[in-house]
């Protein structure tokens, strides 16, 4: 199972850039695991290692030259920080406003105002599996 959603993160990462890898030159990837009520096992950061899938996708991000930012601060979804990237990955989940289990700053008020107007000019976003689960009511 944790083999299969790692395939599936590569998979969902690379059509996320579309882009041929060769033209993915510093291109600025960053990745948001912040969790509200539920910390899903291949985010998790233990003991102040880096997740599973911070290993796994920045290993990616960096074979193809692009440069990769973990965090689990939602305060970064803001129109001042997502200037800076070219790729928003999201494995997520609850309500990124509120705080949250893995004690990381929530997303500001603006933040998915935000990163819609970041998306419909033209950033490119990926989300996966909790992603789903980000925000629902």
């Amino acid at each position: 199972m944790l083999r299969m959603m790692v395939v599936t993160l590569v998979v969902v990462v690379l059509a996320g850039l579309r882009i041929p890898a060769v033209q993915a030159e510093d291109k600025q990837v960053l990745f948001l695991s912040k969790s509200q009520a539920f910390e899903h096992g291949p985010v998790a950061r233990a003991e102040g290692r880096p997740s599973l899938c911070d290993v796994v996708l920045g290993k990616l991000v960096q074979e193809i030259g692009g440069t990769f930012h973990s965090t689990k601060d939602a305060s970064l979804i803001n129109a001042e920080e997502l200037d800076k990237y070219d790729l928003v990955v999201l494995y997520t989940q609850g309500d990124l406003t509120q705080p949250s289990v893995d004690g990381a700053a929530p997303m500001g008020a603006n933040g998915v105002a935000e990163l819609i107007e970041w998306v419909e000019n033209g950033g490119g976003l990926v989300g996966f599996h909790a992603a789903a689960d980000t925000f629902r009511v």
